[in-house]
């Protein structure tokens, strides 16, 4: 509004992997490089406790399924460079994160491909009131064919048919 004396909040997020090579693969071979405490408790007790303490809104969890099979059609690349690979899954730690902190929030990503509704409303909904009410999910339908191929399909589900899905797996969701 103009002439509003309303100050402007600025919310800050964190971005964070469950891996020890999300952006930059290779890193992990800097000696200086922390990223293979990622598999430990600490790790995410820590970070979310800095976040914590600096005041941060939220931390986002970006998850995948799958590995990139994209490059030469094989995974062997996406193995050797550590690209987005081992995923560790990301709902494990926030129970703890959310046990040390009083104002963070938590998201991940999620996807409606690969487990019935039923299954994922449970365990978002324990995640939901265990951090009381700091818990979002970034809602995706998935694409690679690696993530498809580990549920037992060869091929990715086609995108319109995939949001057709996504749409009716949110109604049952929500019930």
């Amino acid at each position: 509004m103009a002439g509003s004396s309303e100050k402007k909040q600025i919310l800050l997020n964190a971005f964070d992997m469950s891996t020890i090579g999300h952006l930059s693969p290779g890193q992990w071979k800097n000696p200086v490089d922390k990223s293979a405490t990622k598999r430990t408790l600490g790790y995410w007790i820590e970070l979310a406790k800095l976040l914590d303490k600096g005041g941060f809104n939220a931390l986002f969890l970006a998850d995948t399924y799958g590995g990139y099979d994209t490059y030469e059609g094989s995974l062997d690349n996406c193995i050797r460079r550590a690209a987005q690979w081992p995923v560790t899954d990301p709902t494990i730690a926030i129970s703890a994160m959310a046990a040390v902190t009083k104002n963070l929030s938590f998201a991940i990503t999620a996807s409606t491909s690969f487990e019935p509704p039923f299954l994922l409303a449970k365990r978002f909904s324990t995640l939901d009131h265990f951090t009381q009410g700091r818990f979002g999910w970034n809602i995706v339908t998935s694409w690679k064919k690696g993530a498809f191929k580990a549920i037992g399909l060869d091929k990715p589900i086609e995108h319109d048919e995939r949001y057709r899905q996504a749409d009716e797996y949110l109604q049952v969701l929500y019930k």
